[in-house]
């Protein structure tokens, strides 16, 4: 039955002080904070541009028109091995997943999954389906196509067709992955370091945790009102002290005040009695602005302003100057503040962390990941992580740029006729997952591609083909047989007879299918 084409996807301020550092007893320093490598920049999970396209039934796909010619001499293919699963790789893509939909349907569909290799390292995927409508009813639905990466790199995973550009919705679920110790067996229990999504399972239990109930929900407000205190108008004589430091010195109840930080370079506590410092800017150094103390509960009674030479507070000295300025702000509005600051002074990606264009990052999706670390892992939470317990705001801030997820790329709502069968073919580049070079690895110039088959999905599948493609461009040879001239498939757990034709019919009682290519 010919099908019809549907549409193209693809505060409150007290007072300014101005205060002289003084003197003070000597303190130690027992903490510098800087920038944590980001998992995402480590693991390069992007997935784009995309583009979703629901169109008649039989439209061929964009890689498959292209003129055949003559075919290159071709070596034979290696024998692969085969196994259950493969041993994780250093750095981790995740897997392809299944398109599904935000309401519960009785849609059937047939899927086929065309890997094209032409370069190993970042394979352009066309994920086709074809979708039924078996009822007798019209069945209205919006479809979602969930895609890994990072809000670092969000321009590399939005949606994207031409003119059509951002015709999808995105929506974020939470970080896909948890945390581990910083000492090992010594520490068995601890949370300091980020224990990122290694392994398919990962996102799949991400999935059957409901994460995409939460991506589509509506979070809370954070209405709290906190106290912040900001720093500006810092001066020193950082012509005699490559280090020059300010540091903020007073005491609070631990139990009733609870402090967090944004800017500040060190953090020294003993008892309930505080020290945060930053260095004077110099002209040179790149520093983040602006620098404040969040102050939670209980505001302070009382502080002092002190000179260092350096960052160890050991060694007074005089001329460091500064204005405070005391605002009183909801925690969704200081968030707020603060990821749109972020954006602004990193908008030329000089960290390495925002590596999109910063106009384009939907600043929604920005403060909610930031809300979710603060109030899961960090100090609004009941059971802080290590990593978040100090209050640090810098490091939460940039680690819901750089924490891995599921993005759920949601369509306009559609219509589909009852007995009609329409075409939806979604394109995506991936990165392959891979070893780093110099690792030592067996695996060092080998990259990694897998897929899942039903889990998440709503769509009840009768079958899915895996095709593993070469086109040369440059001749316009469209490679689908006998791949081991190009790649050698080094290790799947496929049927014997994708080596052979590039092309397999998946097992649907098996979620997790992989393949791995060495140029």
């Amino acid at each position: 039955m010919k099908a019809e084409r549907l549409f193209t996807i693809i505060g409150l301020v007290d007072e300014d002080l101005i205060e002289e550092a003084g003197r003070s007893v000597k303190r130690p320093w027992t903490q510098t904070l800087g920038t944590v490598v980001a998992a995402c920049l480590a693991l390069s999970l992007a997935a784009g541009p995309m583009a979703a396209l629901l169109s008649p039934k039989g439209m061929k796909e964009e890689a498959a028109s292209a003129p055949a010619a003559s075919a290159p001499a071709a070596a034979e293919p290696q024998s692969p091995g085969t196994a259950p699963e493969s041993e994780p790789f250093l750095s981790y893509a995740g897997p392809i997943f299944p398109l599904t939909t935000v309401e519960e349907t009785a849609l059937t569909a047939t899927r086929r999954l065309t890997f094209d290799i032409s370069t190993p390292s970042r394979a352009m995927v066309y994920d086709h389906y074809e979708i039924t409508n078996p009822t007798e009813q019209e069945i209205t639905v919006n479809f979602l196509y969930p895609v890994i990466g990072c809000l670092g790199d969000f321009d590399r995973i939005e949606p994207r067709m031409g003119e059509w550009n951002r015709m999808t919705t995105p929506f974020a679920g939470r970080y896909a992955g948890s945390f581990q110790s910083a000492y090992g067996s010594g520490d068995p229990d601890g949370t300091h370091n980020l224990d990122t999504p290694s392994t398919w399972e990962d996102y799949a239990a991400a999935i059957e945790n409901g994460d995409l109930e939460y991506a589509l929900s509506e979070i809370e407000d954070l209405t709290e009102v906190v106290t912040v205190y900001e720093f500006s108008n810092i001066t020193g004589p950082t012509d005699q002290y490559d280090a020059a430091t300010l540091a903020v010195e007073f005491t609070i109840d631990p139990e009733s005040t609870t402090v967090m930080t944004y800017g500040f370079n060190g953090c020294t506590e003993i008892t309930g009695w505080r020290q945060y410092d930053f260095f004077v800017p110099n002209g040179e150094r790149r520093d983040t602005n602006p620098k404040l103390l969040v102050v939670r509960g209980e505001d302070l009674t009382d502080y002092t302003l002190h000179g260092y030479a350096d960052g160890g507070c050991d060694t007074l000295i005089d001329g460091v100057f500064c204005s405070v300025t005391r605002t009183e702000m909801t925690i969704d509005k200081l968030i707020d503040t603060l990821c749109r600051n972020y954006l602004w002074e990193n908008q030329d990606n000089f960290s390495g962390i925002l590596n999109t264009d910063a106009q384009a990052l939907p600043i929604k999706l920005f403060r909610r990941a930031a809300a979710e670390l603060l109030t899961e892992y960090g100090v609004l939470s009941d059971a802080p992580t290590d990593r978040y317990a100090d209050g640090r705001l810098d490091e939460i801030i940039q680690e819901a740029l750089t924490l891995e997820r599921i993005f759920y790329f949601r369509t306009p709502s559609v219509t589909l006729a009852p007995g009609k069968t329409y075409d939806l073919t979604v394109g995506l580049h991936k990165e392959g997952s891979f070893d780093f070079a110099g690792s030592g690895s067996e695996k060092e110039g080998v990259y990694g591609y897998d897929l899942l088959t039903t889990l998440g999905s709503s769509l009840a599948f009768t079958d899915q083909t895996l095709c593993v493609e070469y086109f040369d461009y440059g001749t316009s040879y469209h490679k689908t047989q006998g791949m081991g001239f190009l790649a050698n498939i080094t290790a799947h757990n496929l049927d014997e007879t994708f080596i052979q034709s590039g092309e397999t019919l998946l097992d649907l009682t098996q979620q997790h299918f992989y393949f791995e290519i060495a140029p």
